[in-house]
């Protein structure tokens, strides 16, 4: 995610799509018992766009 801000602060893209996931191996269920897999995803954007898109 700061990453993603960083590139949309700088002016080096519009939109950031920031992914992420999680596998339900044996690494992951030691940390955490019982976790299941899954994934993510966040679309960055300026905040000036997505305002006037959404309101």
């Amino acid at each position: 995610m700061a990453t993603g801000a960083l590139l949309i602060r700088a002016g080096r893209a519009a939109r950031v799509v920031v992914v992420g996931t999680e596998p339900a191996d044996e690494d992951a269920a030691a940390i955490r018992p019982g976790i299941r897999a899954g994934a993510a995803c966040v679309i960055l954007e300026p905040a000036g766009p997505a305002a006037a898109r959404c309101w």
